[in-house]
Formats: C-alpha cells, sequence, structure tokens
C-alpha cells in the first residue's frame, strides 16, 4: 500500500497535531477537579434543599403538603437554569474577555461565601432566605461554565477524550451529590428528627471541602483573553445574536440539537425519578432514600456509558455512537414502561437508559467544540448553554404537564416516542458513521490487524492511497485501519447493483467507468483539493 500526501495539501494547523505536554495535563486534571467539586457542591445544595421542603410540607404547620415547598424541586429546577438563560451573553463575553483562569478562581472563592450563607439559614431555619443563596449559587455556576469550558489545554487530537472526561466528570460529580446528599440528608433525618440539622452539618462539610480546591484554582496556568470587545448593555440581550452564529453552521447547529435533548431527557428523567419517590417509594425507605437509590441506578449507568465512550473517542470522535446511543436510550425507556415504578427492573431501566444517553452526549459535544472557531469557541458555548437550558426549562413544564395527564408507565412512552423520533433523525444525518462503527467492530472481532508505518497516512490534508486488491473485504480492512475516513473509487458496474449500490452511494465512493475514466478521476482531484482521503485499487480484479 503507498500513500501519497501532495505538497500542496501540507498547510495543516498546528493545534490540530500539537500534543499537550505533561504540564498542559496537569492543568487540564486539576480543572476537572475545580469543575467536578463545583458542580457536586451546587448540586448538593439543590438537593438538601428537596428533602428539605418535603420534610417541612409534612411535619411544620406553617407548610402544609399543597404549599410550594413540597414542589421544590420544579421551583429549584427552573432557578438552576434561568441564569444561563438570563446572562449567557454576558457571561459568554467575561470568559472571552478576561483570564479564564481568574475568573475560575474568583467563582471558586464566591462558592465558600454563598454556602456559609446557606449554613447560617438552616441554623436560623429560614428556608426562603436559603433558596435566595441557591440563587446566587446558580449565578455563580453560570458564570463559571463557559471559562471552563473555554480553556482547550490539550489539543484536538485529544479533544475527543478530554471532552467526554469532563462531561462524564461533571455528569458523575452531579449525580454522586444527588445520591449522596438524599441518603445523608435521610440518615440526619431519622436520627436527630430534625430537618434542618439534617441540612446544615452536610452544608458545613461542603464548605470546608471548597476551601482546598479554592486554593488550587490558584496554580492554573493563565490563559490571553480573546477579547477585545468593549462592555456593552445590550450583552444582556443578545442571546439571539450568538444563537444566529451557531445557528448559521449547520454542524454546529445539528450537534447543539442533539446535546440540548439530552438535557431534555435528564431532566425529565430526573423529575420523574422524584415522582416516584414521592408516590411510590421503595419498600422500607422513605423520599429520600427512594430518591438516592433511583439516582444511584441512573448515575451507574451514565458514568459507565460515558466512561466506554469516552475510551472510544480517545483517538478519533466516533460519531457512530449517537445513533447507537439514541437506539439504547429509546428501548431503556420501553422497558420502563412495562414495570411497576420502583420495581427492580424499572431501576435497571434507568441504568440502560442513563448509560445510552451519555454514549449519546459524549461525541456530540466533543464534535461541537472541535468544529467552532477557537476564537469564538467561549460564544459559541454560551449560546449552547442558552439552549441546553432552555430545553431543560422546557423539561421542567413537559414533565409537571405529564405528572397531570398520564400515569408514570405513560411517561416512560412519550419518552420512548420522542427517542423514536431522535433515532431517525441521527440515522438519517450520519447513517456512514454508525454502519462503519458496527462493521469495524465485528471485523475487530473476527480479524487481528497488524499495522506498519501508520504514521505515513497524514492526519490532515488530501492524500492517495493505491492498494492491491487480494479480497473481496479489502475495503473494510482498510477502513479498519485507517483513523480517517476513506472514498473508494469503484468499478461502475457494481453500483448498478441495487442493494450495494444503494451501499457506496451512503458511503461517498466515487465510481469510475473503463470507458470514460476522466471524469471521476476530475471529481477524485477536486476530493483531494477538499482534503479527502481516496483510495483506488489499480488492479481492479481479485
Amino acid at each position: 500500500m503507498i500513500c501519497y500526501n501532495p505538497p500542496h495539501m501540507d498547510d495543516v494547523q498546528t493545534s490540530k497535531k500539537k500534543m499537550p505536554s505533561k504540564k498542559e495535563w496537569r492543568g487540564f486534571y486539576s480543572l476537572i477537579l475545580i469543575q467536578a467539586q463545583n458542580a457536586f457542591n451546587e448540586k448538593a445544595a439543590q438537593f438538601l434543599l428537596i428533602p428539605l421542603g418535603v420534610w417541612l410540607a409534612s411535619t411544620n404547620a406553617a407548610y402544609g403538603p399543597d404549599s410550594w415547598v413540597n414542589s421544590l424541586q420544579y421551583i429549584l429546577a427552573c432557578i438552576f437554569v434561568l441564569p444561563y438563560i438570563l446572562f449567557s451573553p454576558f457571561v459568554g463575553w467575561l470568559a472571552d474577555c478576561f483570564c479564564k483562569a481568574r475568573i475560575i478562581q474568583f467563582m471558586s472563592f464566591l462558592q465558600i461565601l454563598v454556602l456559609g450563607a446557606m449554613l447560617l439559614c438552616y441554623k436560623y431555619e429560614n428556608i426562603e432566605m436559603a433558596v435566595f443563596w441557591f440563587c446566587v449559587f446558580s449565578v455563580q455556576a453560570t458564570i463559571l461554565s463557559p471559562a471552563k469550558k473555554g480553556v482547550v489545554m490539550v489539543g484536538s487530537r485529544q479533544l475527543g477524550y478530554a471532552s467526554g472526561l469532563m462531561e462524564m466528570s461533571l455528569i458523575l460529580s452531579m449525580l454522586a451529590a444527588q445520591i449522596g446528599i438524599f441518603a445523608w440528608f435521610d440518615i440526619l433525618q431519622v436520627s436527630s428528627n430534625d430537618g434542618w440539622e439534617a441540612a446544615a452539618f452536610p452544608t458545613f462539610i461542603l464548605t470546608c471541602i471548597a476551601v482546598p480546591v479554592a486554593i488550587a484554582s490558584l496554580y492554573l496556568p493563565r490563559y490571553p483573553a480573546n477579547q477585545t470587545r468593549k462592555f456593552e448593555w445590550k450583552l444582556f440581550y443578545e442571546h439571539f445574536v450568538q444563537l444566529k452564529y451557531l445557528w448559521s453552521q449547520r454542524d454546529l447547529r445539528l450537534s447543539e440539537i442533539g446535546v440540548s435533548y439530552f438535557w431534555f431527557l435528564a431532566g425529565a428523567l430526573m423529575l420523574i425519578s422524584l415522582q416516584i419517590a414521592q408516590e411510590h417509594p421503595i419498600d422500607g425507605t422513605g423520599f429520600s432514600m427512594s430518591a438516592a437509590i433511583l439516582m444511584a441506578w441512573l448515575s451507574g449507568g451514565t458514568v459507565v456509558g460515558g466512561v466506554i465512550a469516552s475510551i472510544i473517542c480517545r483517538k478519533k470522535i466516533e460519531l457512530g455512537l449517537i445513533p447507537l446511543g439514541a437506539i439504547g436510550f429509546t428501548i431503556g425507556c420501553i422497558f420502563m414502561s412495562f414495570f411497576a415504578p420502583g420495581s427492580l427492573p424499572s431501576n435497571i431501566g434507568f441504568g440502560i437508559t442513563g448509560a445510552f444517553a451519555a454514549a449519546y452526549l459524549v461525541p456530540l459535544n466533543a464534535h461541537l467544540q472541535d468544529n467552532c472557531d477557537p476564537s469564538n469557541r467561549s460564544t459559541v458555548i454560551a449560546a449552547g448553554n442558552l439552549m441546553d437550558c432552555l430545553m431543560g426549562l422546557v423539561a421542567v413544564g413537559f414533565q409537571l404537564m405529564l405528572r397531570n395527564i398520564f400515569s408514570i408507565q405513560n411517561q416512560f412512552w412519550v419518552l420512548a416516542a420522542l427517542g423514536v423520533v431522535i433515532t431517525i433523525v441521527a440515522f438519517r444525518l450520519i447513517p456512514r458513521e454508525f454502519i462503519r462503527m458496527m462493521g469495524l467492530w465485528i471485523m475487530r472481532i473476527v480479524y487481528r490487524s497488524r499495522i506498519i508505518h501508520q504514521d505515513r497516512i497524514p492526519e490532515d490534508g488530501g492524500a492517495v492511497i493505491v492498494s492491491n486488491h487480494v479480497t473481496y473485504g479489502d475495503a473494510l480492512f482498510l477502513s479498519l485501519i485507517c483513523p480517517r475516513p476513506i472514498r473508494f473509487i469503484v468499478a461502475e458496474e457494481f453500483v448498478a447493483i441495487r442493494w450495494l449500490g444503494w451501499i457506496l452511494e451512503l458511503f461517498n465512493c466515487l465510481p469510475i467507468s473503463s470507458r470514460n475514466p476522466r471524469e471521476s478521476l476530475s471529481k477524485a482531484i477536486q476530493a483531494l483539493k477538499a482534503g479527502e482521503v481516496i483510495c483506488i485499487f489499480p488492479e481492479g480484479t481479485r
């Protein structure tokens, strides 16, 4: 096999080839620690308030079962996303205009102040002020988000792995907080019979944990600002300008629609699990422990799916995981609809759904970040956060509506129907990536490949692969070992075969006729100029 890289195709961005240094990896892992701790504490603060509200509604005469505290999960879910919707352009500007490391450091210390204020609210038994300080916490997280996501330390080549690791550490932290806090609150409330004390002690511990992490943030490497724009009041309402930029580019638009659906699904599943904990508590447990068990199933599946997807995306962003994940979480919702809420099979369904949803999310996030202009990355991320949170807000209203209309099992049927739509869209957009991924997985089970001089295949730019032709599976073998998608030049008579022609067209092959090869070769040259990899079998026959 011969690989040829045309000299005029060598203008590749250095950042695409650059391998991260040990210092950059240390900075990246420090950033993951800061992100995980902040997300853990914010979710912990939210999920201390929810069981506290349920406890107050059942024990305090000032709050009845129909009072607002008994529906805190919906109120807090809205509070959690509203700052992203209100301040997304402004915080995107902050992240571009100032050193991102400095923003991360300031927000890390602000977190300590907020937790300390919430601790005082619990000591003085004032849930209204505790909810207010949670609002401040949500604003803090909104400012932190584009700053931490806008820092790209590991380069494009490692972005799939790094993005997956960041997303899964974020999700793991949030879900661990939900599980741990629900269980912790239940244990403390049962032993002390005092919900205020059960909320105060964990908040004190969270405050103590935040201190060393804030200090560690001081050692983040500094990154120069990319933005020269001055402050303008329209930063508070130019949401649609940022969305217009994101929406104008097809890859970014489709990726963000997919990502925002994940957060819609996650929000709906979380609220359904809390409804199950309230209406169908697991035998021998109360609301808090039942919620913790359900979150454990959901988080366990999400973490497993996310880790596996991150490993698969370690060397390249595997878009074939998107339709596979959509199929999986659709099947998971259908599975849960057949079993009683809170039962073991239903809980297993939560795990299945979480695993495939995470596998669906990882390549979408990586693709979104890899395809946006680095100078506008924080702006794109802020616009993406706006869409994610709008969908999160829709999820709150959607699940509240479903709760008043359908049983829990029928709610899963509704989510399954939406999953079918997402699956069909994913197959229509990227069928080639899914078929290629599944075919290569099967090939790896059957065959073992030994690759010599893989470095001769250029990472970017147009290239020609000239190969001998031994078997009908040669194209599959080359696809297996080549890290980049290949367009094959194939004999025109194969295209005339109905089923085979559909597959060749799907994989964007280039048919060539022995009677008029010039036209096909001209198309191949254009593809090379566009930076694609072309393969030709000059022998023509096996």
